[in-house]
């Protein structure tokens, strides 16, 4: 999705820990449910929930930060946080 998803800014609406665990041990990660209000390059908002894992590199966002995503352009509620290390090829900055 990194390669051919809609890069836009999105909102921390809400988040929170589901009470699920991925993974085991010293890999594991709680699952979050995230509310995001999307602003696309078109000046349009959307609020879209997921439930995701978060990677290593990736901290913890809170209420209200603004972070960088991409929309799966097949499907508007398919969403995913852009590690760091794909914001220049992403967002070009």
């Amino acid at each position: 999705m990194i390669k051919k998803g809609i890069p836009a800014e999105a909102k921390i609406l809400d988040i929170e820990k589901t009470g699920i665990n991925t993974g085991s041990g010293s890999l594991s990660r709680p699952l979050l449910r995230i509310v995001f209000e999307i602003h696309y390059a078109n000046n349009e908002t959307d609020e879209v929930v997921i439930e995701t894992t978060l990677d290593d590199e990736i901290p913890m966002p809170k209420i209200n930060d603004t972070i960088g995503v991409v929309i799966d352009p097949k499907n508007y509620n398919k969403v995913m946080i852009v590690p760091p290390r794909y914001h220049k090829r992403v967002f070009g900055t």
